[in-house]
């Protein structure tokens, strides 16, 4: 199925391959790099979020893979991994990036979805959610990696995306969903994402 939600649960196998001398953990952690390693992609290189949305790039899936594949580089001593998901984060803010230093949930390289703009390719829609999703993927994985040439770009990017959902919180502390347009109908102060962001910021 090729879905990239399924890596994610992978980073604690990280933990306790580390943590104890059973090998099961690391060959769990090697199957789902394997998924990693033939999971299609766009031409910009970013994953495809799954088989059954093809050609798409959502924020969420950033969180889903890109941690993980950082923190098994570390654990295995490979360097080309880690350079591959810090061109991933740079290509999704770039592909996904709207005015005012948010980013919509996704984007279809193939222009094919309804959603899709089809000059940028990019959905109209700013969620909170999925801006939580990327802020926690950032700082999940910057907090893995030193701070030297090849992250002060990404970590210039990231303060300037909590700066950009700083400016946008309610009076209530929460945010809402539709980031962009709080007095859309309908919007909704929304959760998740201000739990998200709530972690990012710590």
């Amino acid at each position: 199925a090729f879905n990239i939600d399924n890596i994610l649960p992978g980073r604690v196998l990280i933990s306790l391959a580390q943590g104890g001398g059973d090998p099961r953990y690391l060959r769990a952690a090697q199957h789902l790099l394997g998924q990693l390693d033939r999971h299609p992609r766009i031409p910009a290189g970013n994953y495809w979020h799954k088989l059954r949305y093809p050609h798409q790039l959502w924020l969420d899936g950033l969180y889903m893979a890109l941690p993980f594949q950082i923190e098994y580089a570390l654990h295995s001593g490979e360097t080309a991994p880690i350079a591959d998901a810090l061109a991933q984060f740079d290509s999704a803010l770039r592909l996904t990036e709207v005015p005012g230093g948010l980013h919509c949930h996704g984007y279809d390289d193939s222009r094919a979805q309804r959603w899709s703009d089809p000059a940028t390719g990019r959905s109209a829609a700013v969620w909170a959610r999925a801006m939580g999703w990327l802020a926690m993927a950032l700082v999940d994985a910057l907090a893995l990696l030193p701070e030297d040439a090849t992250t002060r770009p990404l970590r210039a990017r990231l303060s300037g995306l909590l700066t950009a959902v700083a400016a946008r919180q309610s009076a209530s502390g929460l945010w809402y969903q539709v980031l962009d347009a709080q007095d859309v109908p309908g919007n909704y102060l929304e959760s998740s994402a201000s739990a998200m962001f709530a972690y990012a910021f710590l």
